[in-house]
């Protein structure tokens, strides 16, 4: 019993690396769980007081004002992996003067945001073809949310700071709180008049709620002194931070680029009401993928922290019990979905939007893709393998910019759910493979126990055989 406490004590202390990292995985846990609670109870607000086509503009200006972050250009992303090491010695003053030149880049990058977003949003509503009678609320609405995201970009550098030091649990948790908060504020924004403005409004609590709670975490570590010991922007490390940077935004501007490609075409060949539908059919399985994904998420940074300090065949080790879990997971949500999915979204919206139920199995595939797909992505960064880093989200963006223009020409949404669903993973899954065996003389599955590897095969035949059959039924009631 005593042996219990303490590996429990252990696990969750702020002390160790395991216990910062289920820290940061609960608190990673408990913030998706108060959004994913607050997209599944605004679609049926939505609903309730507007129609489809309100539904699908709030979804497109959510969708694309998240695209405009592409601007960051792997600037969070690379900023983490390298605070990891002077934020794990605990030597703030080494971190300062790149710590002040990212946020200064930073700072630019919000405003540029807030310029792009406001000077183009009627191009944006013509590019997307917004009907006429919501074109001036959705320019109005894509301005405001493009100002708010622009405000938030002077977070990334703290936000990096306590992720890279796996001290951001207490911010996951308020953040939370806050967007339960924005929930309330969208139905009672519906309720008193001010209709979808309500929901802006929540995320306006939300924004300050991580301003003020960011600066807080990095003062906790006793850091803010230190980054900020007098004026130590150098105009040199502007040219390591955009060398570092854009190679890790390959990823982020690849796939801002596929979700622009992806919601123009949806949009143009199936309308609002084709936005919210693809949307709505799929949540379930984004869902699952993000609470798998959340296992890759937390243990960047104490993996990372591995590498950097000359324990790689540890982190290796590490890694593929992450990896094996992370598989059988995502199996287990593909069939979950499969058996609850479009029940699921029957009452979820009242019967109001008709999913297909064939394609179910294609979005239970995405999580096993998505997952497999971002397990070898994390592996890249980690180890710092920079050609596969720059040129994999090459490589996907090219294959899925293929399998729209067949979506284009061909048309039909059982063509799109297929490329949406293959398109952005297939080719970088076999391309990381290559560079994980290169880099690091070993396969990916090698990695993972025999125990796991069983149950992983298990779990992908037996959805590949659910959707042979699936197949099978469509085919014969086409007949």
């Amino acid at each position: 019993m005593k042996r219990s406490l303490i590996c429990l004590v252990s696990m969750l202390t702020e002390n160790t690396r395991t216990g910062r990292f289920f820290r940061t995985l609960g608190g990673s846990y408990i913030l998706l769980g108060a959004a994913t609670l607050y997209s599944f109870l605004t679609i049926p607000i939505i609903l309730h007081f507007a129609d489809q086509e309100t539904l699908g503009m709030w979804l497109l200006v959510s969708q694309i004002t998240t695209y405009l972050t592409a601007i960051d250009a792997g600037l969070s992303h690379s900023s983490i992996r390298q605070f990891v090491g002077p934020v794990a010695s605990g030597q703030p003053s080494k971190l300062a003067p790149r710590f002040q030149s990212t946020l200064a880049i930073a700072v630019v990058q919000g405003l540029a945001i807030a310029l792009v977003g406001c000077g183009g949003s009627g191009l944006v509503a013509q590019i997307w073809g917004i009907p006429a009678t919501l074109k001036g609320e959705f320019i109005l609405l894509f301005s405001a949310q493009s100002l708010l995201v622009g405000l938030t970009f002077p977070l990334r550098p703290f936000n990096s700071v306590l992720l890279a030091a796996q001290r951001f649990a207490p911010n996951y948790i308020w953040n939370a709180i806050f967007v339960a908060a924005a929930i309330f504020l969208g139905w009672l924004g519906f309720l008193i008049g001010w209709g979808i403005w309500g929901l802006f409004t929540g995320n306006v609590l939300v924004c300050f709620g991580q301003f003020f709670f960011a600066i807080r975490g990095v003062a906790k570590m006793n850091f803010l002194p230190g980054l900020f010991s007098g004026w130590q922007i150098r105009s040199k490390d502007f040219g390591i931070i955009a060398r570092e940077s854009l190679s890790f935004a390959s990823a982020p501007l690849f796939a801002t680029a596929t979700g622009l490609l992806q919601s123009s075409v949806l949009s143009r060949l199936f309308g609002l009401e084709g936005v919210a539908l693809w949307n709505v059919g799929a949540k379930s399985a984004v869902v699952f993928s993000q609470v798998v994904s959340k296992l890759f998420e937390s243990s960047f940074s104490g993996f990372s922290e591995l590498v950097e300090t000359n324990r790689r065949d540890l982190m290796l080790v590490r890694f593929g019990q992450v990896v094996g879990w992370g598989l059988a997971a995502s199996g287990v949500a593909a069939f979950l979905l499969l058996l609850f999915n479009d029940l699921f979204i029957s009452i979820w919206t009242s019967g109001k939007v008709s999913w297909p139920g064939w394609a179910t199995w294609w979005v239970g595939l995405m999580i096993l893709l998505t997952i497999s797909h971002l397990a070898l992505s994390e592996s890249m960064k980690m180890l710092i393998l920079w050609s596969a880093i720059r040129t994999t989200p090459a490589l996907d963006f090219c294959f899925f910019s293929c399998a729209m223009g067949i979506v284009f020409f061909v048309g039909g949404f059982s063509v799109f759910v297929a490329a949406a669903v293959l398109g952005p993973f297939v080719l970088g899954i076999c391309a990381n493979t290559l560079a994980f065996q290169r880099g690091t003389g070993r396969s990916l599955w090698s990695l993972i126990s025999k125990r796991f590897q069983v149950v992983v095969l298990s779990l992908f035949m037996g959805y590949s055989m659910v959707g042979l059959l699936s197949l099978a039924n469509y085919i014969a009631g086409k007949r």
